[in-house]
């Protein structure tokens, strides 16, 4: 009988350790932690986050490798409800903001999702490298309007007339 009390004394222990060690809480992988950035509002697929994920990094790479005629070639402009490439003056102050302000990194620091034609994606761009105790700033952020058309996904430019609902601005709040 005693040897039966201590067999289920030590089941019970290791049963409460197993249990309690499920409720700890685990370091987030970078595939949760980019999740976490990415806040859809509508149906969205994998699929989609993928290609707008893929669009931006490509973009990105082509403003690193100061390809700005080529990262021009992949924005868009959206304008009674179709998608067309940028117009020659929008295009013209893309390529003056690209070649004024270049980086020496990007990288994508928030994406969100509301509506097919208002999204965002938020890059940071690093344009030099900091010495310890310089108190120069180096970094500056961008916005991408990511927009869904004709279940393609498209990369306009925030500060264009793409970014507005109706006239209104966009309804993804910061």
């Amino acid at each position: 009988m005693r040897k039966n009390s201590l067999y289920l004394v030590l089941v019970t222990v290791m049963l409460a350790l197993t249990l309690g060690s499920c409720h700890k809480k685990k370091e987030k992988s970078v595939e949760e932690k980019v999740a976490e950035m990415i806040k859809p509002r509508y149906d969205l697929t994998q699929a989609d986050t993928t290609e707008v994920l893929s669009l931006t990094q490509h973009f990105l790479q082509l403003l690193k490798d100061n390809q700005v005629e080529d990262a021009i070639a992949m924005l868009y402009f959206y304008k009674n409800d179709s998608i067309q490439p940028l117009p020659r003056n929008m295009a013209d102050r893309q390529r003056f903001v690209f070649n004024t302000f270049r980086g020496v990194k990007y990288e994508i620091e928030k994406m969100a999702f509301l509506t097919p034609i208002d999204n965002e994606v938020v890059y940071l761009m690093t344009m030099f490298e900091k010495k310890e105790g310089d108190p120069r700033p180096n970094e500056m952020r961008f916005v991408l309007k990511p927009i869904r058309y004709a279940d393609k996904w498209y990369l306009t430019m925030a500060d264009s007339p793409t970014s507005t609902i109706n006239l209104k601005g966009t309804e993804i709040k910061h």
